[in-house]
């Protein structure tokens, strides 16, 4: 063979080797792939069904770009299918919707997991399957321990709330009666780990800095969580704007001993109303008000000398005394 026979025949492989690689790479225009029949599909990732209006629904969504029939299909961890959003149904072009509550076709509610939403679709010969996880999280993250003591001077309340799961706190004094203050004072939410704590002491003032009026109130805890699920636990405190001590005189009465909650001595011969009730509990331990029945009767007088008469079946009872002047009252204990 002769040098230029073999050179034509070099030149006649490339050719068509330029020939095939033009036509593979021109196929796809000459029959381009149709677009799918559905072009969008999504759905929530995280809900919470506990009927608290907070995350209640979980959505599916899907674009249908031509008419096709579409299934929805909930299935559990084992792919055991569990509910029927949609079987078969026609659909027009555009964006369908579909809502699931986390209960199974009977109408039972689901546990806690992780589930899958099966999207089938088919339009003619054309067919189009995608699948979505989801989670169900109805469980709030407890909280670990609440602890709420009075402050010094009796100008508030000492809080302490540690987390038993991660989540956002937040910590709201309420009025005696459990409502939000008038003007409202909240702190949070603040982030916490499981086990971290917070710690906060609230002034005894409302939202425009105004002191309370002075006796019980409660203090809650709110944890919540990502799903929206949320814990709340609540103590009481009291709030007197006045601090004391009792000081035992002779013949069964009892005086005080007042300050300020600044710390000053409240002056001996500032006005004072001592009261002796039954202890019906105790402030951050038992719910509701700690003062039980009124014992004996009620004594005014200067804070330096006025006394309240103990009665004698009383004596060495489990009693509160209550020092109040306008806008202030101390909670005292007396006896055990």
């Amino acid at each position: 063979m002769s040098v230029r026979t073999r050179t034509w025949l070099v030149a006649g492989g490339m050719l068509a080797l330029f020939a095939l690689g033009a036509a593979v790479f021109l196929m796809p225009f000459a029959f381009p792939t149709p677009p799918p029949i559905i072009t969008r599909y999504q759905a929530t990732r995280v809900f919470s069904p506990g009927d608290d209006g907070r995350r209640d629904l979980a959505r599916a969504s899907v674009r249908v770009r031509v008419p096709s029939r579409v299934s929805i299909i909930v299935r559990d961890g084992e792919g055991v299918p569990v509910r029927a959003l949609l079987v078969d149904e026609p659909l027009r072009p555009g964006w369908t919707t579909v809502t699931w509550g986390g209960r199974d076709d009977t109408g039972a509610r689901l546990p806690d997991g992780t589930y899958t939403i099966d999207l089938n679709a088919r339009s003619g010969a054309r067919r189009f399957n995608k699948s979505r996880r989801i989670v169900i999280d109805a469980t709030p993250p407890p909280i670990a321990a609440l602890g709420v003591s009075g402050a010094p001077g009796g100008d508030g309340c000492r809080v302490e709330v540690t987390a038993g799961g991660a989540g956002q706190v937040r910590l709201e004094p309420l009025t005696a009666s459990g409502a939000p203050l008038p003007a409202p004072v909240r702190l949070g939410p603040r982030p916490l780990g499981e086990g971290d704590t917070l710690r906060w002491t609230w002034d005894g003032r409302d939202g425009r800095g105004v002191p309370v009026p002075p006796g019980t109130h409660w203090v809650r805890a709110t944890l919540g969580d990502g799903p929206g699920n949320r814990a709340a636990e609540q103590r009481t405190c009291w709030v007197g704007h006045l601090a004391g001590t009792a000081t035992p005189r002779p013949g069964g009465r009892v005086g005080v001993r007042l300050t300020e909650p600044s710390g000053a001595p409240v002056a001996a011969s500032a006005p004072v109303t001592l009261t002796l009730h039954e202890r019906a509990g105790t402030p951050g331990e038992d719910p509701g008000s700690p003062l039980g029945p009124r014992v004996g009767r009620p004594a005014r007088g200067p804070a330096g000398t006025v006394t309240v008469a103990v009665p004698p079946a009383r004596a060495g009872a489990p009693l509160w005394l209550v020092a109040s002047r306008p806008g202030a009252a101390a909670l005292i204990p007396v006896g055990p």
